[in-house]
C-alpha cells in the first residue's frame, strides 16, 4: 500500500510539473513549441508597428522589452528559442 501511495504521489507531482511548465517566449502560436508556424506568423507581421499597420500582430512583438515594431530583435528571440530547443532537446 505504501509503495502505491509513493508511486501515485510521484506521478501526481510529475504531471503537475509538466502542466505548469512555461512555453518559450517565442511561441507565438501557443502550442509550446517554436516552429515554422511561429516563423510564418512573425513573417506575416514583418516590419509592422503598433501605429496602425494593417499586418500588426502584438503577439509577434517578443523582443525584450517590447518596442512596438516587428523586426530583427523579434526574429533574434525566435531564432534563439528555436535553437535552444534543438540543442537542449
Amino acid at each position: 500500500m505504501r509503495r502505491v501511495l509513493v508511486v501515485g504521489l510521484f506521478v501526481a507531482v510529475s504531471l503537475l510539473g509538466v502542466s505548469f511548465a512555461e512555453c518559450p517566449s517565442a511561441d507565438i502560436s501557443g502550442n509550446c513549441f517554436v516552429d515554422l508556424e511561429d516563423f510564418a506568423t512573425l513573417s506575416a507581421a514583418w516590419l509592422s508597428d503598433d501605429s496602425g499597420s494593417p499586418n500588426w500582430n502584438p503577439a509577434c512583438d517578443i523582443s525584450d522589452p517590447s518596442d512596438g515594431v516587428i523586426d530583427e530583435l523579434d526574429l533574434a528571440v525566435l531564432a534563439a528559442d528555436h535553437v535552444s530547443k534543438l540543442l537542449l532537446g
